[in-house]
């Protein structure tokens, strides 16, 4: 999991990267809240090799978050993880 905020485009932007062993990462739901910010979504498929989840918000949210950030992911029907962010 990575959070970053871009000067260039004023957003922040989270990052999270499969690091399992499953060959294939298909039905991908996520959604990262916290006091300021609620988003979420889906990836049919994260390839192979696997690639990042990413998401972009307002730097706004980043600013005013109160830590910890919640990311709750779920995938390949029956499996499921919540992962938190304490801060930067």
């Amino acid at each position: 999991m990575m959070l970053t905020n871009n000067s260039e485009t004023e957003m922040a932007e989270f990052s999270v990267r499969y690091i399992g062993d499953e060959y294939a990462v298909k039905d991908v739901y996520y959604q990262f809240r916290g006091q300021e910010f609620d988003a979420s979504g889906y990836e049919e498929d994260l390839g192979n090799p696997q690639r990042d989840i990413k998401h972009a918000s307002g730097a706004k949210f980043l600013d005013l978050e109160q830590f910890p950030v919640s990311i709750h992911i779920q995938w390949n029907e029956d499996q499921a993880e919540t992962i938190y962010l304490e801060g930067l």
